[in-house]
């Protein structure tokens, strides 16, 4: 990111890997805050938003190492890292992954209500959003992160791979 110091350059990157995390979050959420039982009202806003920032604050830390890894990307490990993103992408590994996220858009009920549950199950979001779809955030790092289109691009296909069915 060429004029910025390096201190911009990590938080821009950091901003922009969480902006592109909302969308895939904005399904998850809304299954969470109908499935408390008990939770009415402010609480369930609260606790939704509680929830939200767990997730939005590990996307945070993974955009800080991936600003890291953007970095100190050379040739040969931008040309690695996108061979080891496409075989990830067509892996077993990543279907597993895969149904796994959208088992998350299926649960049922959060047996536990409370700030501290709310902020570990946004983590846990964040988790299994990194394991889903980690390979693709790294082929954007890889193409350029700041590339608007790969940018848009990444998010379109991460929002939309633990909605769309399983092929059987």
């Amino acid at each position: 990111m060429s004029g910025m110091s390096a201190a911009q350059s990590l938080v821009m990157g950091t901003a922009m890997m969480v902006a592109m995390m909302i969308p895939p979050l904005i399904p998850l959420l809304a299954r969470y805050r109908r499935s408390m039982p008990g939770a009415r009202g402010l609480r369930r806003h609260g606790l939704t938003f509680v929830a939200m920032l767990g997730y939005l604050t590990f996307w945070a830390a993974a955009g800080l190492v991936l600003c890291w890894l953007a970095a100190r990307m050379t040739p040969p490990l931008r040309w690695t890292l996108l061979l080891l993103a496409g075989a990830v992408q067509l892996s077993a590994w990543k279907r597993h992954q895969l149904a796994h996220c959208r088992a998350q858009h299926e649960s049922g009920e959060w047996r536990r209500i409370g700030v501290h549950s709310a902020l570990w199950h946004g983590v846990q979001l964040g988790v299994r959003s990194c394991l889903c779809c980690g390979n693709l955030m790294v082929a954007l790092v890889a193409v350029g992160a700041m590339d608007p289109v790969a940018m848009l691009a990444a998010t379109v296909v991460i929002t939309a791979e633990p909605l769309v069915p399983a092929r059987r």
